[in-house]
């Protein structure tokens, strides 16, 4: 059903293939958590040690090119939330994206960094994830991760259509704009006109939407005591 969201109809794939009783399935829902061993939290500890809150996670690939966003606005908006809330920046993701993650942390010199690309297995990301009071990323596996752990996220989107494939999280804002052409769904085959450089609808993003999207959550959990 391309009305619903992925984790619907995968639920309901599964249950009909078992032939399980779908109504006494769980649902997705935001509220749900990822139950993680005692050792998930090791290896995020030993990384993140005595780091100031907020915590803050940036997870700059976008994991195909048309869901990648500009380096230097990820470096912008890590830098201008560092400054503003004394935030430590952590910078997530595999030893295939270090090109990414460096460029980005040379932009961030003067604010404090923990570099855990490529440090981690997934179930140790999990724990790092959970660690975080904010996680910012595209729309990318470990934007789902922390969804599931229940962190709360800023998810940037261009291609994919963030009621199909949104996080399922209860504190989580979507930034994206909507383009005459979007969300197209071409994610792994964009159109000629979007391949080899930031397409439109990431490129449309700007630093300031991400920026004040974050700082509202950080507000909100500080309201809140958390």
């Amino acid at each position: 059903d391309p009305s619903r969201h992925v984790a619907d109809n995968a639920r309901e794939l599964v249950a009909r293939t078992l032939d399980l009783d779908l109504a006494a399935a769980p649902a997705p829902h935001a509220s749900s958590r990822l139950s993680l061993p005692p050792a998930a939290f090791t290896p995020a500890d030993a990384l993140l040690g005595t780091a100031n809150h907020p915590r803050i996670g940036v997870h700059v690939s976008g994991g195909r090119e048309s869901k990648q966003w500009h380096p230097d606005r990820f470096a912008a908006v890590a830098r201008q939330l560092a400054l503003a809330h004394h935030a430590t920046i952590v910078l997530t993701g595999t030893n295939d994206d270090r090109p990414l993650v460096d460029q980005v942390r040379r932009n961030l010199t003067d604010v404090a960094v923990v570099d855990a690309c490529g440090a981690l297995d997934l179930v140790a990301l999990a724990g790092l994830l959970q660690r975080l009071d904010l996680f910012i990323s595209s729309d990318t596996g470990p934007m789902h991760l922390a969804a599931a752990v229940g962190t709360p996220i800023v998810a940037l989107f261009g291609p994919s259509d963030p009621r199909r494939y949104g996080p399922i999280a209860e504190r989580h804002t979507v930034i994206r704009v909507d383009l005459w052409c979007s969300p197209c769904g071409q994610v792994r085959l964009p159109p000629e006109r979007c391949r080899g450089h930031v397409p439109d609808c990431m490129d449309a993003v700007t630093v300031e939407r991400v920026v004040a999207a974050a700082t509202a959550l950080i507000e909100g959990q500080r309201a809140e005591g958390k």
